[in-house]
């Protein structure tokens, strides 16, 4: 197997589907998802030097808002006036989407950052997807991407990608919570540097009425 040079796979910021705000598939970022995607630009502009790296993202929505507040806050992205690839095969996995799945259609913004070439005109439909169809996908692509690349994608392919540039797996790995929203995982040459790194400490940071923070309370509630 040939593995990359440096690839950091980055899951997107907290949604508005994450905090049960909305059940659309295709939903944007919360407001705390924007802060955790400027965080994560403004830690990469500092630590490390990606303007030689290839960017690519998931077309979703809250892909692409975190990789715009990403950009925006990492300035010398800006200044190499790095173009950020849309890659349809970094897509959500739908398996338990329901029947309808999701259209998605292309975005328009306002700096030309995102590169729509792999993408069609009139957008595409995304339906629940077999394990197997999922794998294949998530294996082209870790083979298209370069030596040197950057990924905004989604939970479950951001594992899935991690574990096929480690291990070549040919398994759906479980999900197991460990990369948070606005994670970063970096490998290098097959070797795991950062395994779901961030920035924030996540429950001291969740709003107080974030659904997951008012289902723990009420599990810790004392009963009458």
């Amino acid at each position: 197997m040939h593995f990359k040079e440096d690839l950091f796979i980055i899951r997107h910021a907290r949604s508005e589907a994450n905090i049960g705000k909305t059940d659309d598939l295709n939903s944007g970022l919360s407001d705390w998802g924007k802060v955790q995607a400027k965080t994560v630009g403004r830690f990469l502009a500092t630590e490390l030097d990606l303007t030689q790296h290839s960017w690519y993202v998931s077309p979703f929505l809250r892909c692409l808002q975190t990789a715009y507040d990403i950009w925006e806050a990492h300035r010398a992205i800006r200044e190499h006036y790095l173009s950020i690839q849309v890659m349809p095969q970094l897509r959500e996995y739908l398996n338990h989407s329901g029947p309808d799945g999701v259209h998605v259609d292309r975005k328009k913004e306002p700096h030309g950052m995102f590169n729509w070439s792999y993408f069609p005109e009139k957008g595409e439909h995304y339906h629940p997807e077999f394990n197997e169809h999922f794998l294949h996908r998530m294996h082209e692509a870790y083979s298209l991407l370069p030596n040197k690349s950057v990924v905004i994608t989604h939970g479950l392919p951001a594992i899935t990608l991690a574990r096929i540039a480690t291990d070549n797996i040919r398994d759906v790995p479980m999900w197991d919570y460990s990369l948070d929203n606005a994670s970063v995982t970096w490998i290098r040459r097959g070797r795991t540097i950062w395994w779901g790194k961030n920035m924030y400490h996540e429950i001291e940071s969740w709003p107080k009425d974030h659904v997951y923070l008012k289902m723990l309370q009420s599990e810790i509630k004392p009963k009458a």
